[in-house]
């Protein structure tokens, strides 16, 4: 949490320093989340997980063209299966959501084609805050907690694009890939998780 803290306080250095050319905002919206997933075990097929996020940037013009975006926001990721358990020679199907939820830190280079248009390129570092598997059966839930499982820190790269329909609000559209394997594996276990969402959003710049 640290780490996280002091990345926030570089953002408002970051704008603070470019007062003139940078303005501060909050934003949100909807996670479309799921993962990419390989490995020698077999996997139950992956649904997409439905989420939200919110959190806050400052974009700073270098150009009339393009902008540099530092954000950091809170992000509710993970997916869905059900699963067929047997036990005790009866059958059980079940409801399993990974729950994972992060505090994502992207630096966007934004370019803009239009006035009130720009596509976005960047990084992003990732720090996990829980991942829980939540298990519904027979109308009971138990949940687990499975952050032991999974590391620390994800790092990606996002693509998206914005509107601006006024001065100070704006449409957003991203897509985030991890690169990293999430999953804590041993010498011989070729498991991977990757991380991948779809947001929309709506922002706000203050003036």
């Amino acid at each position: 949490m640290k780490k996280v803290l002091f990345i926030a306080l570089a953002i408002l250095s970051i704008g603070s320093v470019n007062a003139q050319k940078a303005k501060f905002g909050l934003k949100g919206g909807l996670n479309i989340s799921n993962f990419d997933y390989s490995g020698s075990s077999v996997s139950p097929t992956l649904e997409n997980r439905i989420n939200f996020n919110a959190g806050l940037f400052v974009e700073i013009m270098i150009t009339p063209k393009f902008a540099i975006q530092p954000e950091l926001f809170y992000s509710g990721q993970g997916s869905k299966f059900n699963l067929l358990v047997n036990v005790n020679a009866t059958n059980f199907n079940t409801e399993n959501t990974l729950e994972f939820n992060y505090i994502n830190v992207p630096v966007l280079l934004k370019f803009y084609p239009a006035k009130n248009f720009n596509l976005e390129f960047g990084p992003q570092i990732s720090f996990i805050l829980d991942a829980d598997l939540i298990t519904k059966v027979n109308g009971q839930s138990v949940t687990q907690s499975q952050k032991q499982n999974f590391n620390d820190n994800d790092f990606g790269l996002n693509f998206g694009a914005s509107y601006n329909f006024t001065s100070a609000f704006f449409l957003n559209a991203r897509y985030y890939q991890g690169l990293s394997n999430i999953a804590k594996t041993t010498p011989g276990d070729d498991t991977k998780f990757k991380n991948n969402v779809i947001s929309f959003g709506l922002g706000y710049k203050f003036k």
